[in-house]
């Protein structure tokens, strides 16, 4: 709709414009009137110039604006998490380097043990027999090393202490892949760009071990601080108390450590390690309550790296090409989860949560979609949640 402005001068309660006061489809936005009514005051006005607008439209216009100044209001006290989760999510996009546009990472260092590429699930009976015989837990769950050190667990109770996400990005700062006449001592850190070659050639180079992949460690990447906005929002606290919670640091070292690692239906079940090693209720499906936090924040993560699959484009391209597709996927990322509240009305944090991982349950292709524009719409409703992927 097309709008245009006027002052209306309002003297002893009456519009003394009323040549303005009169057209069709009048919106008022606010009024300033003195207390007797003695004094000359302006009232601002918006109207449409078409006046073929459908009333239900005009209607529609005002709800939305009048949600916004409320949903501004209320944001001046506490952000709502997923327009603060777009803003970190950009911020993460807009930190890969220019090299990383150009080179895959080389983690020939960053190795583990992987029956059929993931780590294999360990069953009830050996991890209760573990746990009595008190073995340590790098040698019950055997998987990458880094996951047990102090700077993973570190990132995991608080990434947005600073000291601590330096501590991390520094043990994933690695060189990249020598292709052609590339300088070998040039190193890059995370985040990386998703490419097929990145997820599926880079990691079974070694025949030996499974190299972890550049998407899995942009997830370890994601999730602390989506999973610490998210916990604070559900139980109403500050993300402070939430980094101070023993309970919720339990939730993520788990979620870090056996979610990341599996994709599609395999990744929505929980693992018995759950209750025996990390004081969580065991739970068939870690994709609805009590356990949706995990679910949700796993599909946020996943969104997040769908976003980088299709920067790389052709391997002629250069860097500006790739530097300018980030840019309209950092925006994209943004826009969506800044307005995805308004645009589904506001609902509850327990709604959104158990629609996101009713998502994360039905949509296991997320994973790797190296030519996805990303345009993801993310649908929250009481009882089901749609996805709409619109590919090129």
């Amino acid at each position: 709709m097309d709008y245009e402005k006027a002052d209306l001068k309002v003297k002893s309660g009456k519009v003394t414009d009323t040549s303005i006061a009169t057209t069709q489809n009048a919106i008022v936005e606010g009024t300033e009137t003195s207390l007797f009514f003695a004094e000359e005051t302006v009232v601002k006005v918006s109207w449409v110039k078409d006046f073929q607008e459908p009333v239900p439209n005009i209607l529609n216009a005002c709800t939305i604006l009048s949600e916004n100044l409320s949903k501004i209001k209320r944001e001046s006290v506490r952000k709502d998490p997923f327009s603060v989760i777009g803003t970190f999510g950009s911020k993460f996009l807009k930190s890969v380097q220019e090299d990383s546009l150009m080179h895959r990472p080389d983690f020939s260092d960053h190795v583990y043990k992987g029956g059929n590429k993931f780590p294999a699930v360990v069953a009830k009976k050996e991890v209760e027999d573990g746990m009595n015989k008190g073995t340590d837990f790098a040698e019950l769950l055997p998987m990458y090393s880094f996951l047990y050190s102090d700077e993973f667990e570190a990132y995991c109770k608080n990434p947005f202490d600073v000291a601590a996400k330096k501590a991390f990005l520094e043990n994933f700062e690695v060189p990249v892949m020598t292709e052609g006449n590339l300088v070998t001592e040039k190193h890059i850190r995370p985040p990386f760009l998703v490419s097929w070659k990145s997820m599926a050639c880079d990691a079974s180079l070694d025949a030996r071990v499974q190299r972890i992949t550049s998407e899995m460690m942009n997830k370890w990447l994601f999730i602390p601080p989506i999973m610490h906005l998210l916990y604070a929002a559900q139980n109403n606290i500050q993300i402070e108390q939430a980094s101070e919670t023993l309970a919720f640091h339990d939730i993520v070292f788990y979620t870090m450590r056996h979610h990341v690692h599996q994709f599609g239906m395999l990744n929505c079940r929980g693992q018995p390690c759950m209750s025996e090693c990390y004081k969580i209720p065991m739970a068939a499906v870690i994709t609805s309550a009590p356990h949706n936090i995990i679910g949700a924040s796993l599909f946020v993560a996943e969104t997040m790296n769908v976003a980088l699959t299709g920067i790389h484009g052709e391997d002629t391209d250069g860097v500006e090409e790739r530097q300018a597709r980030l840019n309209a996927e950092t925006l994209s990322l943004a826009k969506m989860y800044d307005t995805i509240s308004s645009y589904f009305d506001y609902p509850s944090i327990s709604v959104c949560l158990e629609s996101l991982g009713k998502v994360q349950s039905v949509n296991p292709f997320l994973h790797g979609i190296s030519e996805s524009t990303y345009n993801t719409g993310v649908f929250f409703c009481s009882q089901e949640c749609y996805t709409m992927q619109m590919l090129n």
